[in-house]
């Protein structure tokens, strides 16, 4: 067979693939399919949305109801002769907890503790400076970066000689 052939064959059958109609009735059959994807779309979102409703209520059936406290104030004045300043009275007072204030440090981050290196070397401070400052200086030589001679390769050089 030659190559022709194969092409030939090819071709034709290509084309006879172009020629083919679709079914009857195929728009009916993409309309139906979009028309069912909606309808399970929307059974799918109830689906999700009545647990979850369901569990609200339940929740706010089970949980106590809030209640307002409402904080009648009195003032007890005392008499113009005592001179003593005006005290507010509160009945039935209930700090609710979120009101609540934490106490917060007055520096940012708060100062922690030392560590047992930083009490050793405070030790070593108190005791002999000298040699803190010698492990100092000695920290600060080894973070310097290595300085390195410059380095010269000569060529090498071939003699011919036999």
């Amino acid at each position: 067979m030659c190559d022709n052939d194969l092409d030939r064959i090819l071709e034709n059958g290509i084309a006879a693939y172009g020629v083919l109609e679709p079914r009857r009735g195929i728009e009916h059959r993409v309309l139906r399919k979009i028309e069912m994807r909606k309808r399970v779309g929307r059974v799918s979102s109830w689906l999700v949305a009545i647990p979850i409703l369901a569990t609200l209520a339940i929740l706010a059936l089970w949980a106590p109801p809030a209640t307002r406290h409402a904080e009648p104030t009195h003032q007890i004045a005392g008499t113009s002769l005592d001179r003593k300043p005006v005290v507010a009275v509160r009945r039935n007072h209930v700090k609710p907890t979120a009101a609540r204030r934490v106490a917060r440090p007055s520096v940012f981050p708060s100062p922690s503790l030392p560590t047992a290196e930083e009490k050793a070397a405070l030790r070593l401070a108190a005791l002999k400076p000298e040699e803190l400052e010698k492990a100092l200086h000695w920290q600060m030589d080894q973070e310097r970066p290595l300085a390195l001679a410059r380095i010269e390769i000569q060529p090498l050089t071939v003699s011919t000689e036999d």
